[in-house]
């Protein structure tokens, strides 16, 4: 087992996203997803309720972000939650993040790669870093950058900061972002040209948004 970007305590230490059983599926506001179940709905943006097998989702204006995930298993026709009273939750809670594909690779890890969609600056696209798909040892799902870019991250950023009790994202003096948190958040920054993206706590939460 790796722990994250040399954090040493096994609650955030992770585990490879089985190849089989195990199955994440991002729910998007704007996408179809897969076909392949009729447990799967297309969440579109309306101030309608919307619902899903076995219970009501709330409005998409009031949802947290974009994109929400369910866990459960897959056994070639239908998807079974892992949690059906409440199955979707959000690990990128940033705004800006949309449309994430997934797909394995020769080594056989789970990688998400996503558009960053700038809400601020019209026309402002591009892709984020990909991201490994894991759950941790607590069965929480996490999003990491791929192995091969974490000596780029950082733990302090100029743009990135905690302060009286708020993490704060900030570009030339004007606060882009901020968000409470009780204690501290173990944080680790990549940062790219106009964007930064943030991996908290082992990679349970995600921000990522452009700067400028």
């Amino acid at each position: 087992m790796e722990s994250f970007l040399g954090m040493a305590t096994e609650r955030l230490a992770t585990k490879r996203l089985p190849s089989t059983l195990k199955h994440c599926c991002p729910y998007a506001k704007t996408v179809m997803l897969p076909s392949w179940s009729d447990q799967i709905r297309s969440i579109r943006l309306s101030n309608k309720p919307l619902s899903s097998p076995g219970r009501d989702l709330k409005t998409v204006n009031s949802l947290p972000t974009k994109v929400l995930f369910a866990g459960g298993e897959f056994d070639g026709e239908r998807f079974f939650y892992d949690n059906d009273a409440d199955p979707f939750f959000p690990v990128e809670t940033g705004d800006e993040f949309a449309n994430p594909v997934t797909f394995p690779d020769k080594d056989g890890r789970r990688i998400l790669i996503s558009w960053l969609l700038s809400t601020k600056m019209s026309g402002s696209a591009t892709f984020s870093a990909p991201r490994e798909l894991l759950y941790d040892l607590s069965d929480k799902l996490v999003m990491l950058p791929v192995h091969e870019l974490r000596d780029r991250c950082v733990n302090e950023s100029r743009f990135v900061s905690y302060d009286d009790g708020r993490l704060n994202i900030r570009f030339e003096g004007r606060t882009l972002f901020s968000k409470a948190y009780a204690v501290r958040p173990e944080m680790k920054v990549l940062e790219d040209v106009g964007t930064v993206e943030v991996f908290i706590n082992g990679g349970r939460e995600n921000i990522s948004m452009f700067i400028c």
